[in-house]
């Protein structure tokens, strides 16, 4: 998650923009915790989706080395059958076979290995339970209402511990809400924004 901070922050060196906005959903939700940690002073406000602070348990590093050993054994499209169940809400399962089928061709395009080290980084991530106090910027927090992987209770416990934030549970949505419910996710992002200007 330190590398993808560092990135960042060397496309917004590239780019010259000193202070930004950064939006992390799932995955990227660790990556922005690792930015606050890393490089609070470039930030201008925060949105934390369908993520949460703490590091995996036990259990959850076994389930994700296992996903890993699925990856390389067996393939990137069965790691796409392994993870979509859950990936995104009942609300997609049922309406939306479109989405499902271009997400199952987007996890098969990755590599095997990219996909084992990305796993083998999100075990590995920091507990960013106790830096939520020190984010000192304007943040929203959006969660899906049907995600089950990172629920509404994660999200309100990120609200609980950053001042000042704010919760917006997207209808109709699992854990990716951006892609499942992009109207109601691009009307509370573009509220937050608009109130940062």
């Amino acid at each position: 998650m330190e590398r993808i901070a560092d990135d960042a922050v060397a496309l917004l060196d590239h780019v010259g923009v000193s202070r930004a906005v950064v939006c992390g959903l799932s995955m990227g939700g660790y990556a922005a915790f690792a930015l606050v940690r890393r490089y609070a002073d470039r930030l201008k406000g925060l949105v934390l989706a369908d993520t949460r602070a703490g590091a995996d348990s036990d259990a959850a590093r076994t389930a994700r080395a296992a996903q890993a050993s699925i990856a390389r054994k067996k393939g990137s499209a069965a790691i796409a059958d392994a993870v979509l169940p859950k990936l995104v809400g009942e609300t997609t399962h049922k309406q939306r076979p479109e989405l499902l089928a271009r997400l199952r061709e987007t996890i098969a395009a990755n590599s095997p290995r990219g996909i084992a080290d990305a796993l083998a980084g999100l075990a590995a991530r920091a507990d960013s339970t106790p830096m939520l106090r020190e984010v000192r910027v304007p943040t929203l927090v959006v969660c899906g209402a049907e995600d089950v992987i990172t629920p509404v209770a994660e999200a309100e416990a990120l609200v609980r511990g950053i001042v000042g934030s704010r919760l917006e549970v997207v209808p109709a949505a699992g854990h990716l809400s951006s892609l499942e419910n992009p109207d109601r996710f691009n009307e509370v992002l573009g509220k937050f924004l608009q109130e940062l200007h």
